[in-house]
């Protein structure tokens, strides 16, 4: 059975996570786009999200900050154990890697 995706959410997060390591590198809008080819209105609308970015998209506006995008996939907690926020779980966030915050399990 597949979930739904969400129309907004990943959007939103993915937006905010590109604004959040753009700000750390001290770049502005306009360099970011001029580095990947872009435009400065479009790189305010992924970060808002107005405008979807895609995981290539993402990964490109990410290398041009000198960042590498990393996707790490984990079960689902059981209902009720503590969850972490969506978007880092996929992402990572600035704490760290996804993979800093497994717990046991021979084989990983």
């Amino acid at each position: 059975m597949r979930s739904p995706i969400p129309s907004g959410a990943m959007t939103s997060d993915a937006g905010d996570f590109l604004r959040r390591m753009r700000k750390r590198q001290g770049v502005s809008q306009g360099e970011l786009a001029r580095r990947v080819g872009s435009h400065q209105p479009q790189v305010s609308a992924w970060e808002t999200g107005k405008k979807p970015v895609t995981v290539a998209q993402l990964a490109a506006l990410l290398d041009a900050l000198g960042l590498v995008l990393r996707l790490d996939a984990d079960p689902k907690p059981e209902p009720g154990a503590e969850g972490s926020d969506r978007f880092s779980a996929v992402m990572g966030d600035e704490r760290g890697s996804p993979r800093g915050r497994r717990r046991g399990g021979a084989g990983r």
